[in-house]
């Protein structure tokens, strides 16, 4: 039998790539509560940090019927401080970068081999 491939490190090797190569970023959430008449909105920010790239020129090429852009982004963000806060990236979120540029969250792929969390890897646009 082979030996099992251990997943925890390989996103503990993830989280100090993307620490040691991309930056401090916030998954911006808003909630809204309160009545319809009186509602209230919350805006709460979950640290973590992430690398944004261009996406590349073959990529929208690869996706048939897709919504892509060529000025869309992808993130590759770290699992470990959202998963240690509950928190899931959905496309109703947003993300914060360290210059302050807000994207708004086109498509959130969590990347979970054997069951266990490892990456996000989300499409971004301005």
């Amino acid at each position: 039998m082979a030996d099992l491939f251990d997943y925890a490190g390989a996103r503990d090797d993830a989280d100090a790539l993307l620490a040691d190569f991309g930056q401090a970023v916030k998954l911006r959430r808003n909630t809204n509560s309160g009545t319809d008449w009186e509602p209230t909105q919350t805006v709460t920010d979950f640290e973590t940090i992430a690398a944004i790239v261009n996406l590349p020129r073959w990529y929208p090429a690869t996706v048939a019927n897709s919504d892509i852009l060529r000025t869309d982004r992808l993130a590759y963000v770290s699992m470990g401080p959202l998963n240690s806060a509950g928190v899931v990236p959905t496309t109703f979120d947003s993300l914060v970068d360290a210059a302050g540029t807000v994207y708004r969250i086109i498509d959130a792929k969590p990347i979970y081999p054997a069951g266990l969390p490892v990456i996000y890897i989300l499409q971004l646009r301005t």
